[in-house]
């Protein structure tokens, strides 16, 4: 009982943090009987306490008062959110066409013809009636309009729609994400023939437009005197100082993200704690008490928060690191935990919604296990490498002195990588479905490193400013070189054997050891696939990856649907066409996976990827072998792969025209993937009396010509379609000739748009089953078929 009282006092506002949590918790799990309990029983513990007049009394009213204030501003928060007038309309999953003005809330991502960020809506007319609003929403513009940033005001037309869930099982929620992060119900989608015209004056923060433009002034600057084939590195230097990760290269973040390392790229309590070390480095240069150094440290971190436009991450970082930095000025020595806990308190009040954000979560866990953990952990890594603590300090040489500096050096980072990654470990399992346990090691080669790169793009802000613009150029040089380092450390990590791991447990439900599974993504004209080949009641099921997908689809589907459900390698990578939205990936995945095969048709492939795919591939030992028409290969437990497209003797002219077409079959059973052929080759395989029947047809949309011919779909008389499909661009819109055609033959057709991920299963005993990701009421069965 002493051990708790005294713990209490150590850190009361951890306390207060933590009731305060459970609070906002019972309020949106709509507990409020549990909550009016809760709240009694704490009063009768401060009622209590209060009789022994101790220091306890006060912590439990704290406690007590953050558990009514936090739980009260949950239930208030929520209230303003479902007060959006057409917040029923997109709760029961209806589109709604509006009219009306809002101004530009977030940094602007632009696309080649569209642009993403969030506006915040003032008004809207729905049927010619004005309804005032405050409400933030994500938009997509898909047009250029003229020069629109923070704070521009706007006219607009458009469709607001409902958020969608997860596309893919593990992918992201947007639903959920836009929902905690800024408070949305809908998002707005403005076409090329809607209206978004700018409106004269400005809104919003005058301290966030002038800091977002003063950011890009400043990337600017980091790239100033780097040569061109060195940009990418700048990039870099500018998402990990700035939090410019708009322009950052997504193919070398991925080494960071498999090595566990690309939290560098999020402007966190690393970036923070290097900056607030610099100046308070630079203080102790010149002599200034650190009580005095402080008062001026905050105000520029808290500004470095508004630099990055205000992300979460920073603003969380950036007030830990002040109401740390405050006990110095007050002349005490800061306790984390107790500043973690004010800061938490603070960013709740102003917001409980983030609590339930991985972000939010991750930040303070981290910590939390850094404050207790890291010291513990470092005095022991290091015992065995000091000195006798009982040696006069008079007979250690100097250096041995500077190795146990060393050493301790050494031990405390070791010991912080070791306590981040434990508290990490449980939150990212459980949201990401992944973790890194080369991370460990990763990051304690490379955050020194990483301090390195803040500190030269500090000098080279800082001379920019002072117009001493040839210490910029050089100083963004050596940084270069700096971040090339960085890099190489990060590809080398993320390169081991093991480096990340996928623990996700959504595994199919079907018995894997005698059925042939399909998982079939895409979006957007980007294709990809996994396929899962039973290989005996004895063996694991052989994995095989279909096309990568561009980086999009590779992010945000193929990753997120292989961590739900454990899968950690692929056996073989096939190519089926030159198509950047199919292969783009397909270097990464080599990287991350080691796949033993590659396998690719026999004719030349001109993607301006390829010779980085066969490099990856010659790099980690990837065997590549060419396929043409007419082999027939069997692998695992009686599975066929029959190539009937294209011949080396006869390519086609567009990449789409040279495409694989291969039938697979199992178990009397049998798919048909023509991947994005068009008519071409769809008019070939007629006339070439290949033998098409099949029981699915897996097809993508020709980027040049009509596909899906009525004698084709006749010859492959399948029982169901699966196939790409988006809005937009137009040219990849199934048919409608296609469609009328299908369903004129009561062919079932699915597409990626409106299921998400598509399954289809072929079991032993030759039952097929075609299982959607969304809307599962139209998964279908189709019974064995009778044997002939």
């Amino acid at each position: 009982m002493y051990r708790f009282d005294s713990a209490v006092r150590r850190g009361p506002l951890v306390v207060a943090a933590a009731t305060g949590i459970a609070g906002i918790a019972l309020i949106d799990h709509d507990r409020s009987g549990i909550f009016s309990t809760a709240a009694l029983l704490l009063g009768f513990w401060v009622f209590h306490l209060h009789r022994r007049r101790g220091s306890l009394a006060v912590i439990a009213a704290g406690a007590l008062a953050s558990f009514l204030l936090l739980g009260w501003r949950h239930g208030e928060r929520l209230a303003e959110i479902h007060a959006f007038p057409l917040a029923r309309t997109l709760a029961e999953g209806n589109a709604v066409r509006i009219e009306g003005e809002g101004w530009i809330d977030d940094a602007i991502d632009r696309g080649a013809r569209s642009l993403s960020t969030t506006m915040r809506l003032e008004r809207i007319r729905i049927a010619g009636r004005e309804i005032p609003c405050d409400h933030r929403v994500p938009v997509w513009v898909r047009k250029v309009p003229g020069p629109v940033d923070y704070g521009t005001p706007v006219r607009f037309s458009g469709r607001l729609l409902p958020l969608e869930g997860p596309s893919v099982p593990g992918g992201f929620d947007a639903r959920a994400f836009y929902f905690r992060q800024s408070g949305s119900l809908g998002k707005l989608e403005i076409g090329e023939g809607d209206v978004f015209e700018r409106l004269a004056g400005r809104r919003g923060s005058a301290l966030v437009r002038h800091a977002l433009q003063l950011r890009s002034s400043l990337e600017d600057a980091l790239l100033l005197g780097v040569p061109r084939e060195h940009e990418p590195y700048a990039r870099l230097v500018a998402a990990m100082a700035l939090g410019a990760r708009e322009n950052s290269p997504e193919e070398l973040e991925e080494y960071f993200r498999i090595s566990g390392t690309m939290h560098l790229f999020a402007v966190s309590g690393l970036n923070v704690a290097i900056l607030a070390g610099m100046l308070t480095w630079v203080a102790s240069f010149l002599g200034v008490p650190r009580s005095r150094a402080v008062p001026v440290i905050i105000p520029v971190v808290l500004f470095y928060a508004v630099l990055t436009g205000l992300s979460p991450s920073a603003v969380r970082a950036a007030l830990m690191a002040a109401a740390f930095l405050a006990g110095y000025s007050l002349r005490e020595k800061p306790r984390l935990l107790n500043s973690l806990g004010f800061a938490a308190i603070l960013l709740l009040a102003w917001d409980p919604q983030p609590l339930f954000l991985p972000g939010f979560q991750l930040s303070f866990a981290v910590l939390v296990f850094i404050a207790i953990l890291a010291p513990v952990l470092s005095e022991r890594f290091a015992r065995p490498f000091l000195v006798d603590p009982y040696v006069p300090q008079s007979l250690i040489r100097p250096a041995r002195r500077f190795a146990d500096r060393v050493a301790g050096w050494v031990a405390a980072l070791f010991a912080v990588s070791l306590a981040s990654w434990l508290g990490s470990l449980g939150l990212l399992a459980w949201h990401f479905q992944s973790v890194s346990p080369v991370g460990i090691l990763a990051n304690v080669f490379m955050v020194p490193v990483a301090g390195v790169v803040m500190g030269l793009a500090a000098a080279s802000l800082v001379s920019f400013g002072l117009h001493l613009t040839w210490i910029t150029f050089v100083t963004n040089r050596l940084n270069v070189l700096v971040s090339i380092t960085m890099t190489a450390l990060a590809q080398f990590f993320s390169g081991l054997p093991g480096a990340t791991l996928h623990t996700g447990t959504d595994r199919p439900r079907a018995p894997l050891e005698d059925t042939l599974r399909l998982d079939l993504v895409g979006e957007r004209g980007e294709g990809a696939a996994l396929l899962r080949i039973p290989a005996g009641r004895s063996a694991d099921p052989i994995l095989w990856m279909i096309d990568s997908g561009g980086d999009r689809t590779y992010q945000g589907r193929v990753l997120p649907l292989m961590r739900s459900q454990g899968l950690n390698r692929i056996d073989a990578l096939v190519l089926t066409h030159g198509d950047e939205g199919h292969l783009g990936a397909a270097a990464a995945a080599i990287h991350q996976f080691r796949p033993s095969l590659l396998l690719e048709p026999a004719v030349e492939n001109r993607s301006p990827g390829h010779s980085a795919i066969l490099g990856a591939a010659q790099r980690f030992g990837v065997e590549s072998q060419a396929i043409d028409r007419g082999q027939r290969l069997t692998v695992g437990d009686g599975t066929t792969f029959t190539v009937l497209h294209p011949s080396s003797l006869r390519p086609g002219r567009l990449a789409d025209d040279r495409c694989l077409v291969v039938k697979i079959e199992y178990a009397g059973r049998s798919l048909l993937l023509t991947s994005d052929s068009g008519f071409e080759t769809e008019r070939h395989l007629i006339d070439s009396g290949a033998d098409l029947r099949a029981d699915v047809w897996i097809r993508g949309q020709h980027g040049d010509s009509p596909s899906g011919l009525a004698a084709f779909v006749d010859a492959i008389a399948p029982l169901a379609v699966v196939s790409s499909h988006s809005e937009f661009p137009e040219s990849e819109r199934i048919p409608q000739t296609l469609r009328d055609h299908l369903s004129a033959r009561g062919i079932a057709l699915y597409d990626f748009e409106t299921a998400g991920t598509v399954a289809v299963e072929i079991s032993a005993d030759r039952s097929l089953r075609i299982l959607p990701f969304s809307g599962p009421e139209s998964a279908r069965d189709f019974p064995r078929p009778a044997l002939p």
